[in-house]
């Protein structure tokens, strides 16, 4: 094996960079993997607003029959 020419303070700056570059990548990735994270969150949100608007709207329909059709329906366009 041959003896290694290179100085401590080339060894230092060469790690150095190593460190660096490793940690824009750990950096890199642990943002990538929370936006991906936040993404679904979002999704999950999104979904259930969805389902709740859906719900509001299921429940004003099946008032109909209960108030009948004319009151509900002046009811609904006051709101």
């Amino acid at each position: 094996m041959a003896k290694d020419k290179r100085k401590y303070a080339d060894r230092a700056v060469y790690l150095i960079k190593a460190v660096d570059k490793r940690r824009k990548k750990i950096r890199g990735m642990a943002l990538g993997i929370r936006a991906g994270s936040v993404l679904f969150v979002v999704i999950i949100s999104v979904f259930r607003l969805l389902n709740f608007i859906i719900w509001i709207l299921i429940r004003k329909i099946l008032e109909f029959p209960r108030k009948g059709i004319r009151e509900a329906g002046s009811e609904l366009s006051k709101n």
